[in-house]
């Protein structure tokens, strides 16, 4: 931010943030919360001088892509590194992070995409998932240990960002700005970079990334672990096994309108799918090129999982939450801490990063109760 933004959200005077930048003037008490609020950092910061492990991996990004960012964008990736954070926090006050589910990737291959495939199947099979489709895709990644958190990004060829933190633990950022079905595949392809590339500190993914078979970036490396991962979420969202023997029918508006069919029981989009019964040896090269954009998965089809099924003021109200960031996870681990008595209602505004008025509404949407603590 300018100083002249900071100015305007801290009611210090320019003069002043600048004198502080330079050394000439030491901050107040008061003006190092506010600045630590401003910047999402513990206050600490401003004190030591130190950089902590959060603020390392934001810069290890910036460096890496910072022109890929807007100012808006990077203080959303900061509210959610605040929010990682937060639920780490949270979680260590409760006895540790709830892993519901653990999950062994087989040894690492050259053959990238084979390997992404093997423990897709292996991870359905371990979690007796069969061939029904995956509820809810930020969920599965949360069971496996990673932080995940929706965000929108102005950006809009940035589908996900994946951290490794060194005591948080793995953190992944959806881009909220997309719709709900590639927002699930980036969340599977994010997890995959969470399980097999234990080498990355920070990765940034492209629209561009989640086309199997695009080289426009050129094949090395980082592309063949893409294709991994993009195989991991592919496979994970439609297994092969399921599309094995069924009828695609024999013109091509029969085989489109089957390919659809299977979209829209696995909740996935048309090019998911597609590539699917490609990769599956179902239809060859050319079919598949005579099959692009024959059919498109309607809007109106797409619920996003974590509101699905709720009745319409409740899904108002957790639509309005998702659109702030939160997900139902880090909102319910918020609450279980409040109603331990292990953080005051002060403490849970702020997790949620609301106002204490604010928190009701929060409150009512998930069936939670807040006390008087007078």
């Amino acid at each position: 931010m300018s100083v002249e933004e900071v100015s305007e959200h801290t009611s210090i005077p320019p003069s002043d943030l600048m004198k502080m930048e330079n050394g000439l003037l030491e901050p107040t008490g008061d003006q190092i919360l506010i600045l630590s609020d401003i910047y999402n950092e513990p206050f600490q910061y401003f004190i030591t001088h130190q950089k902590s492990a959060t603020l390392e991996r934001a810069t290890d990004l910036y460096r890496m892509h910072g022109d890929q960012f807007s100012p808006s964008d990077r203080k959303q990736i900061q509210e959610f590194l605040l929010l990682c954070r937060l639920e780490h926090e949270l979680e260590a006050m409760m006895g540790g992070r709830p892993r519901t589910r653990n999950y062994v990737p087989t040894p690492d291959k050259k053959y990238r995409k084979g390997h992404g495939q093997e423990n897709a199947e292996k991870l359905r099979r371990d979690f007796g998932l069969g061939t029904s489709p995956i509820a809810n895709a930020f969920h599965l990644a949360r069971e496996l240990g990673c932080h995940i958190f929706r965000r929108k990004l102005g950006n809009s060829k940035i589908s996900g960002v994946f951290m490794r933190h060194p005591e948080i633990g793995q953190c992944i950022l959806v881009n909220y700005d997309e719709d709900i079905y590639r927002q699930k595949f980036s969340a599977l392809h994010e997890l995959g970079h969470a399980l097999f590339d234990t080498d990355y500190k920070v990765n940034l993914t492209f629209k561009e990334d989640l086309v199997s078979g695009l080289k426009s970036r050129g094949a090395d490396d980082k592309y063949y672990r893409e294709v991994r991962a993009n195989t991991f979420a592919g496979r994970l969202l439609i297994p092969p096994s399921a599309i094995s023997d069924i009828s695609l029918g024999s013109s091509p508006e029969e085989k489109a309108d089957t390919i659809l069919k299977v979209c829209l029981h696995y909740k996935v989009n048309y090019d998911v799918g597609l590539i699917s019964f490609k990769d599956a040896g179902r239809i060859d090269d050319a079919e598949f090129q005579a099959l692009r954009q024959k059919r498109k998965v309607a809007m109106a089809s797409k619920v996003d999982p974590e509101i699905e099924g709720e009745p319409g003021l409740v899904k108002q109200r957790r639509y309005y939450i998702l659109e702030r960031g939160l997900s139902p996870d880090y909102v319910k681990t918020c609450f279980e801490a409040y109603h331990r008595k292990l953080i005051s209602i002060g403490k849970l505004a702020d997790t949620l990063r609301v106002s204490i008025p604010q928190i009701p509404p929060i409150a009512a949407a998930y069936g939670e109760q807040i006390w008087s603590e007078t």
